[in-house]
């Protein structure tokens, strides 16, 4: 037989368990309705909780609500709406690039750069003839309209005085930490020009038979900004560049400074040429390579040390090894040879 219904008021207890484990205790009034046959819950309040990992299973209160105060002052809010202009303009500022300008040349010069480093920006490179009437549109640090005669001036001042370049390279130096890592990177840029000197016949990344520039370029690892650049001829070797960029170092105050290389940089002859030139560096290379599995054959013993590992896991083709595993190093064509003969008798 059914329970009969009464319509009373019912009290119960609900928990409810959440994802951090704390089990939430509720206090529920709920009457019966028979003619929905559905009950109502009328009231609910929080009791507290259970804490998890709680053994004892004792219910402590929770934080209490915030109460609303009749005084709190309404907050107002304004919608703006913000262009290129002023986010480049933002970007300037906070990277010190606006005041390294003004620091190395007149104040008229430094901001028609800026203008035009913005007009590029803005546009993704598009031909200067335009920037009079972006102008006209746009706030710009210069005022006045940049024409042809204006820009033509300014290269030519800026390319006849290598100082004021210097400069702001030495500025950009400055504001690098003493920890921060600089970063070196080499391009070559594929030219039709025949008046740049710089173009050679050399080592093209495109792979397009052109005369190439090469592009060597300092970067703050710390801020991802770059600090200085330099445009050598496209067939400069390779630890040529290296040597050219620790000579810029110095120039920028830049001391104790070790190459760190990746795989593009480990040849036999790059790397036996900054060996004769005294050259500090750390580098990444195959053990595939015949040379490189020769020395490491020759100074086995010395490598296979717990003290020649690094501290941390390293991947030797595609296998992770732990710093306490066996290392062994991969075998030669005379050792592999020796090891076929032994299994076909």
């Amino acid at each position: 037989m059914s329970k009969p219904i009464t319509g009373k008021t019912t009290t119960s207890v609900w928990k409810q368990k959440r994802k951090n484990g704390d089990i939430y205790v509720w206090e529920r009034k709920t009457v019966y309705i028979p003619e929905t046959r559905k009950t109502k819950e009328l009231s609910r309040k929080l009791l507290g909780k259970i804490p998890a990992g709680s053994t004892d299973g004792e219910i402590v209160p929770t934080r209490p609500k915030r109460k609303k105060t009749e005084d709190a002052v309404p907050q107002s809010s304004t919608r703006s709406k913000i262009g290129s202009t002023s986010l480049l303009r933002w970007v300037g500022e906070q990277s010190g690039i606006t005041e390294d300008l003004l620091s190395c040349m007149d104040e008229g010069s430094a901001k028609k750069v800026d203008t035009i480093a913005q007009f590029w920006l803005a546009n993704q490179g598009d031909r200067l003839q335009r920037m009079q009437k972006w102008q006209f549109l746009h706030p710009t640090p210069y005022p006045e309209p940049i024409s042809k005669d204006v820009y033509h001036d300014l290269f030519e001042y800026l390319g006849l005085n290598e100082g004021i370049v210097q400069n702001y390279f030495l500025a950009r130096a400055k504001r690098c930490h003493k920890e921060d890592a600089v970063a070196f990177d080499s391009s070559t840029v594929s030219s039709y020009s025949r008046y740049i000197k710089e173009t050679r016949q050399g080592f093209n990344k495109a792979g397009d038979g052109l005369d190439t520039v090469k592009l060597l370029t300092l970067f703050d690892l710390a801020t991802h900004q770059p600090i200085a650049f330099a445009r050598e001829p496209g067939n400069l070797a390779d630890v040529s560049g290296i040597e050219n960029a620790l000579k810029q170092f110095s120039s920028l105050n830049i001391s104790k400074a070790q190459i760190v290389t990746d795989k593009g940089y480990y040849s036999q002859n790059n790397i036996g040429q900054m060996l004769r030139k005294h050259i500090k560096f750390l580098t990444a290379a195959s053990i595939d390579l015949s040379w490189v599995n020769h020395h490491l054959q020759k100074n086995k013993s010395g490598l296979e040390t717990a003290s020649s590992l690094c501290p941390w896991d390293f991947n030797i083709h595609g296998i992770t090894v732990p710093v306490d595993a066996e290392f062994t190093l991969p075998k030669t064509a005379e050792q592999r040879r020796s090891s076929q003969g032994r299994h076909s008798q």
